[in-house]
């Protein structure tokens, strides 16, 4: 265990460096993306559709840095083994820390521009409260769960060479039916029990309720979903990985 956390940070060092090495903007193009997601949506949705929503602009970036976490991890980590065929054949490595050092990559990505994203907007409406510090449950629930969901796909993916392609068209899909631009409560009762199974949303919810409107019922809520729909995840992986690890070898 101490040999694959010593290498996934060696490795997630090396991809940070190479990443912006000979890039004029550096650091910039981390918040690039989310930041212009951002601003077409809030212009969009706040301004065109008229979406009535309190402290709309911090509802948004609570969600939407998230969702852009996940997703992009999952889209870039899915052939990682697949395309890392000749370097698990050359060299002694274990397979999981390729996977692993992608999620850190685009974690740490992620938290330097939620950051940035999120303290002017906070002070927009008001200073930031105590419950900030309460993220860090639901950001380590995040990286176990999309560190799992990696290493299934990521695995599946050599043995079903359309995975990647199922996953870029599910995610660009199930975008439009997770809460981050819209509210939970504008979905009719009917279908609103849908979402008790929306894995993503999951984790965007205990997220997003350290920072809006905290209210410390609802959080334990959505903080013990997330945690049983990680437990399902990491469980999910464990005996997908068990079970094809040894035949790995032959397919990539």
């Amino acid at each position: 265990m101490r040999t694959l956390l010593q290498t996934t940070i060696e490795l997630t060092r090396a991809q940070l460096k190479a990443r912006y090495r000979n890039t004029i903007a550096g650091l910039v193009w981390v918040i690039l993306n989310p930041l212009i997601m951002f601003g077409a949506q809030a212009v969009a949705f706040k301004h065109i559709l008229k979406i009535d929503i309190d402290e709309y602009y911090l509802y948004l970036v609570c969600g939407l840095t998230p969702w852009i976490f996940l997703i992009m991890t999952i889209q870039m980590t899915t052939p990682v083994l697949l395309h890392s065929g000749p370097l698990l054949k050359s060299f002694k490595i274990n397979p999981l820390v390729l996977i692993f050092s992608h999620v850190a990559d685009n974690f740490l990505n992620f938290l330097f521009a939620f950051a940035v994203m999120y303290l002017p907007i906070q002070l927009m409406y008001s200073p930031p409260s105590w419950s900030i510090l309460l993220a860090i449950f639901p950001m380590l629930l995040l990286i176990i769960g999309i560190s799992s969901i990696c290493t299934t796909l990521s695995l599946l993916q050599v043995f079903y060479r359309d995975v990647n392609y199922v996953v870029t068209f599910v995610t660009g899909v199930i975008f439009f039916v997770t809460p981050i631009f819209f509210s939970e409560v504008m979905v009719p009762d009917t279908y609103r029990w849908l979402f008790d199974y929306h894995v993503p949303y999951l984790y965007i919810k205990a997220f997003r309720a350290c920072f809006y409107q905290f209210d410390m019922t609802f959080f334990l809520i959505a903080l013990s979903k997330a945690t049983l729909a990680t437990i399902v995840l990491l469980g999910i992986a464990s005996f997908t990985w068990k079970r094809n690890k040894n035949e790995l070898y032959l397919r990539v």
